[in-house]
């Protein structure tokens, strides 16, 4: 294991927190990460090492990772105050489980799921400029919008039809 993920390994306490390594450290673009059987530590220039565990980690994952738009994590989790929320942040969002309802929720760029539903459902319906009144776009249209925005979140869904 390279120096600063071992860093961060020691300091979380090794093997007794996160066990032991599930396969090799592997490099990512600028950055390296290694899975142990209770998260990942993930390590970049500009973030430094940071733990990334249980369903955030798997819901960033599920984005695509390091390769999303919301790039590497940028500190380890952290609980709110009141203890209802954890997350991690991420160079472009933060990813919050909520374990009153086992599910996670993404917000990117300060706007979370439930701000883009409403922001789509504003836009299914669009000024008709021929006839000066408004027209429902497409539901293929806007399932497809919501499928794109919503891929792989457990908080949505959306039927096709």
């Amino acid at each position: 294991m390279t120096g600063e993920l071992f860093k961060k390994y020691v300091e979380l306490g090794g093997g007794e927190d996160l066990g032991d390594p599930t396969g090799p450290e592997y490099v990512t673009g600028d950055g390296r990460y290694r899975d142990f059987h209770r998260g990942s530590i993930y390590w970049t220039p500009d973030t430094g090492a940071c733990l990334v565990r249980g369903k955030i980690l798997q819901e960033w994952k599920d984005k695509g990772a390091e390769s999303s738009v919301l790039g590497y994590p940028t500190n380890d989790e952290t609980r709110t105050q009141d203890g209802s929320k954890i997350y991690s942040t991420f160079q472009g969002g933060t990813i919050y489980y909520l374990p009153q309802r086992d599910a996670c929720d993404v917000s990117i760029g300060g706007r979370d799921s439930q701000f883009t539903m409403r922001m789509l459902m504003r836009m299914a319906w669009r000024p008709c400029q021929a006839v000066g009144s408004y027209q429902q776009l497409p539901s293929r249209w806007m399932a497809s919008m919501m499928r794109r925005v919503f891929a792989s979140s457990p908080n949505a869904t959306v039927e096709q039809h």
